[in-house]
């Protein structure tokens, strides 16, 4: 599943239902999830691992905590 900034403009109520669904989604169907965002808050609830493309190129691909290093 391909999602796009799926978060933004909404409230903070919303985001969080949001995010638990994604999560749902990902755990129970095991399908995997490829998440474009600017918002760390989603990628801290939603990802365990963090693939950084910069004009085409991987700068990092890895684990939320190797990332914050």
């Amino acid at each position: 599943m391909f999602l796009d900034e799926p978060t933004i403009g909404l409230d903070s109520t919303s985001k969080v239902i949001i995010r638990d669904f994604i999560r749902k989604i990902n755990s129970e169907r095991k399908t995997t999830v490829i998440l474009t965002t600017h918002d760390m808050q989603d990628i801290e609830a939603i990802a365990s691992r963090i693939v950084l493309i910069v004009k085409g190129c991987v700068l990092f691909d890895g684990s939320i905590e190797k990332f914050k290093e």
